[in-house]
């Protein structure tokens, strides 16, 4: 799988001084990451100070187009990866992590412009879902 860097894709919208301190402000950000446990509500600030900086005028649709083609990417690895063609298990499983990781960042992203906490999404559906059991009510999880 060959990645294209952001820089050669940016490098037609950004000055050489730009993108050194575009990437500067990301290996900063990254690494403060790096060191610690983000949960929901931390995943979900951290994107939109980025994307406050980055793309202050993107619509919410434009988020959910990208959450759609980062799961199709997923798909694609997953696929691949069964069939055993287009790259090795590693390979796989790092675009894999890779697809997860931009769903999450885009959902966030949408989330914000939404006024939607994503903590409160997922406590609302865990809430629902651990009051089912599929072994004892196999139709309906619930009552049969």
């Amino acid at each position: 799988m060959k990645l294209i860097p952001w820089r050669e894709i940016r490098a037609n919208r950004f000055s050489p001084e730009e993108l050194d301190k575009i990437d500067e402000y990301v290996r900063l950000e990254v690494e403060a990451l790096s060191k610690m446990d983000v949960n929901l509500f931390v995943l979900q600030d951290y994107v939109k100070k980025w994307n406050d900086h980055n793309f202050h005028n993107k619509k919410s649709y434009q988020c959910l187009l990208g959450a759609g083609e980062e799961l199709g990417e997923l798909m694609h690895a997953h696929l691949k990866e069964e069939q055993g063609i287009r790259g090795t298990s590693e390979e796989h499983r790092l675009a894999k992590m890779d697809a997860i990781g931009d769903v999450l960042v885009y959902l966030a992203d949408y989330c914000n412009q939404s006024g939607i906490q994503m903590d409160d999404c997922w406590k609302m559906v865990w809430e629902e879902l651990q009051s089912r059991d599929w072994k004892k009510f196999p139709k309906n999880g619930k009552t049969e």
